[in-house]
């Protein structure tokens, strides 16, 4: 049975401090624990832990401003996550709704037969007349008034109301090859390999969403690494071998696809500059190898 009383504040600075954490500034693990909940930041604290064969894991006086930093670090990576897959999902809802209005007119995702799994569908489309009765979006407010008959909006209006992940489910349940490959070449990729990207995608967004641990989490799955990709980012997604479910990979795609897409972008000079920071407030934690790093590096001062 479950007894554990309530800790304090003090109490909870009082354990930070025996798990081996030295407070090198006053006040400063309490005042870290008023603003983060314990729990949350116990994530990071585990970072530093070493483990005896003799003491099991434990920590060495470790300044606790390394905790902090390491805390902050994940919160700058997750913002950086969130901006650029922003970017990318907006692409993602103009082009499922410009492809499949071309081909099946208004409204492609009232039709069952274009979708491969019927009960996928039937889920996708309960979560849309979930979606669109609950709206105060203009638009949608809009169509409701002007058009009360209707189910639902048109695609193009139906895709800016939905869920990334119920984006990406209508995506994976397109029926024909042809449909989904349409849609992957407005990014340059292969149906196959922007499915797998997208599922990174939602993951690290549901994460990010929630405000988890990002800096060292790891994927559900590997993403597929494409044969054509450039040079410079295949090697940096290869570089732990193709199987790798390194977060970090997220990071080295959303470049990819920025550069792909906009002709420009700054996800991997924003990753090592985070990189660099975090390396500078402690030795003992890092996002990025030293040899991976500098793979990076050389990206970014090339221009590539």
């Amino acid at each position: 049975m479950f007894d554990k009383p309530a800790k304090t504040t003090d109490e909870l600075v009082q354990l930070i401090h025996d798990r081996g954490f030295v407070a090198d500034k006053a006040g400063n693990v309490e005042a870290a624990i008023r603003r983060v909940n314990y729990y949350r930041l116990s994530a990071y604290m585990k970072s530093f832990e070493q483990t005896d064969s003799h003491e099991g894991s434990k920590v060495d006086r470790v300044p606790f401003h390394e905790v902090i930093a390491l805390y902050d670090f994940d919160f700058e990576l997750r913002t950086l996550a969130q901006r650029s897959i922003q970017k990318l999902e907006i692409a993602l809802r103009r082009s499922i709704a410009t492809h499949l209005a071309a081909s099946y007119g208004a409204f492609p995702h009232l039709n069952p037969a274009i979708f491969a799994e019927r009960t996928t569908w039937a889920k996708t489309h309960i979560k849309m007349l979930e979606e669109y009765s609950r709206s105060t979006e203009q638009f949608a407010t809009h169509h409701q008034q002007k058009y009360p008959e209707l189910q639902l909006p048109p695609i193009w209006v139906m895709v800016e109301l939905i869920s990334l992940g119920s984006l990406v489910q209508l995506y994976k349940n397109l029926k024909a090859r042809q449909d989904r490959l349409q849609i992957a070449r407005d990014f340059g990729l292969d149906e196959a390999v922007l499915v797998s990207w997208l599922d990174q995608f939602v993951q690290v967004r549901n994460i990010c969403a929630h405000h988890g641990r990002l800096w060292n989490r790891l994927l559900h799955r590997a993403a597929k690494v494409p044969s054509h990709i450039a040079p410079a980012h295949k090697k940096l997604l290869t570089f732990e071998g193709k199987g790798s479910k390194n977060v970090l990979n997220v990071f080295v795609i959303l470049d990819y696809l920025e550069v792909t897409m906009f002709q420009e972008s700054s996800v991997i000079r924003e990753v090592c500059r985070l990189s660099r920071a975090l390396n500078q407030h402690s030795s003992r934690v890092s996002f990025i190898r030293r040899e991976r790093l500098q793979v990076f590096e050389s990206m970014v001062e090339s221009g590539a």
